[in-house]
């Protein structure tokens, strides 16, 4: 998304895919969605910093289409509501480590349940390697993810110029700089979330950019027939954009993606045993984003 080379405290998202016809049988389908992002600092030390976290997503989906293989219609409003902290301690030596503890509920009844709540633990290790370089050790767990068991993480971070960044294991992440004002990006962490992005800075206060990525969602239905089925919401995106500056660092983006591979599904665990799958054709989708990024 918009912002990749800074933390971005606050987002406010507005997205919208028209309806397309689902395949393999009759009906049609079109999703809308509204996302708001936040992360502030309650406490700041000398040493380190607690931030609190929280965002509220809400997606519609219009259509008359029912889950084929349990006959469960597909819910008109799915929402994700998490809060959260995070807290960055400095070390001796400039060593840095970290965690997160998310807590919230991706459903079509939030909170309804207690097997409708998640918990999202991260912690993370920065260790110097050199005057540049570093190891990044984690550990991440979300119950909502493509994988849903504890996935470690060890990458190093090479810097070999300012021009040139990149996180070499898993997670993996590059940054490249060509140019002034050309800037190539790209991401990934298992099992398929993809991302890579070109941005073409013009002046000083708007950019183009293009891109491609994958898109995972993940929910948990009231009443899903067992409790370890979650509904998954899959697609892959190629992406147009622009970004306008709007000072104090603040910026509006609008982009235009072209959606296909488009999936709903449910399973235990995003590899797994697949039923009641809905496939979608293909077609476009618009996105506006309020940004601030510091």
């Amino acid at each position: 998304p918009p912002g990749e080379g800074g933390r971005v405290p606050f987002t406010a998202r507005l997205w919208w895919i028209p309806q397309q016809d689902l395949k393999h049988q009759p009906g049609k389908l079109a999703m809308n969605g509204e996302e708001i992002e936040v992360a502030f600092p309650v406490r700041m030390d000398s040493d380190g910093i607690w931030l609190a976290l929280g965002s509220v997503q809400r997606l519609e989906i219009s259509t008359s289409a029912v889950l084929p293989d349990s006959g469960l219609p597909v819910p008109d409003q799915l929402w994700d509501i998490e809060v959260g902290t995070m807290h960055i301690r400095e070390l001796a030596d400039g060593w840095r480590a970290g965690g997160m503890l998310r807590v919230g509920s991706p459903s079509d009844r939030p909170f309804a349940a207690l097997r409708d709540m998640t918990v999202t633990l991260l912690g993370f290790l920065t260790v110097p390697s050199g005057q540049r370089d570093a190891w990044n050790f984690s550990l991440f767990y979300s119950p909502t993810g493509q994988i849903v068991w504890p996935i470690p993480g060890v990458a190093y971070a090479w810097r070999p110029s300012d021009q040139f960044q990149a996180n070499l294991g898993i997670p993996f992440s590059l940054e490249y700089r060509p140019t002034e004002t050309l800037t190539v990006t790209a991401g990934y962490r298992p099992l398929n979330h993809v991302q890579v992005v070109v941005r073409q800075a013009l002046g000083q206060a708007g950019s183009i950019y293009g891109g491609y990525r994958t898109v995972t969602e993940t929910f948990l239905l009231a009443d899903r027939q067992e409790n370890p089925d979650r509904t998954y919401l899959f697609d892959q995106r190629l992406t147009l954009g622009t970004q306008r500056e709007l000072g104090r660092g603040w910026s509006l983006d609008l982009s235009a993606a072209y959606v296909f591979d488009r999936q709903i599904f449910q399973a235990e665990k995003f590899s797994g045993t697949r039923r009641d799958e809905l496939a979608i054709d293909p077609g476009l989708a618009g996105m506006l984003q309020l940004l601030w990024t510091r």
